[in-house]
């Protein structure tokens, strides 16, 4: 009788879990109540009942971040899908969908934070450059583009100072304020 228990609950969490891979919770549900009924303390299947409880309700949530995402509106996708990892933690396609769509928004910050730095040194706007700069370092620190754009804003930094230089010494030099044009060419 009890090998028959037994098997009776491995049956019945083996269609559980089945059903909820293929989406199917009302019949997980049905499977999962089974086992707990067989067994009232049985973690495997409490763990699916509440997962299979919350399926409809996930599923809708990732139907919602999809169209957003569709629709290039990637801050309801990323909101839609958290929600959906906040109800299934283990329900993986959540989880990547969450991950692709911050990769997708942090890219595009990104891309705007690098792209705001180099028409600010284009324009030698150097604090904004340096501002915009320190945004994209905050989104992807490891990246060889913001190391490089960085010594050409120190580069350029230095150009536009001896540029300033060489303008007070000649303002100096038309002034004839030897002493402040000697002291400039120093």
């Amino acid at each position: 009788l009890e090998s028959e228990k037994g098997e009776r609950l491995a049956q019945a969490l083996a269609a559980g879990w089945q059903a909820l891979q293929t989406d199917d919770s009302g019949s997980a549900i049905t499977f999962f109540e089974t086992a707990i009924a067989i067994e009232d303390d049985n973690e495997s299947a409490l763990e699916g009942l509440e997962r299979a409880r919350v399926r409809p309700a996930l599923l809708q949530l990732m139907e919602e971040g999809e169209i957003a995402r569709s629709n290039d509106d990637l801050q309801n996708a990323q909101v839609a899908f958290l929600k959906a990892v906040e109800l299934d933690r283990a329900y993986e396609p959540a989880s990547i969908a969450l991950l692709e769509t911050t990769d997708q928004i942090t890219g595009l910050a990104f891309a705007d934070s690098m792209s705001r730095a180099l028409s600010a040194m284009d324009a030698h706007q150097i604090s904004t450059a340096e501002k915009a700069l320190r945004e994209a370092a905050s989104l992807k620190p490891d990246e060889q583009v913001v190391r490089d754009t960085q010594q050409q804003l120190t580069r350029l930094k230095q150009k536009l100072w001896l540029a300033s230089q060489r303008q007070k010494g000649i303002n100096d030099e038309q002034n004839e304020n030897w002493s402040g044009a000697v002291a400039v060419y120093r």
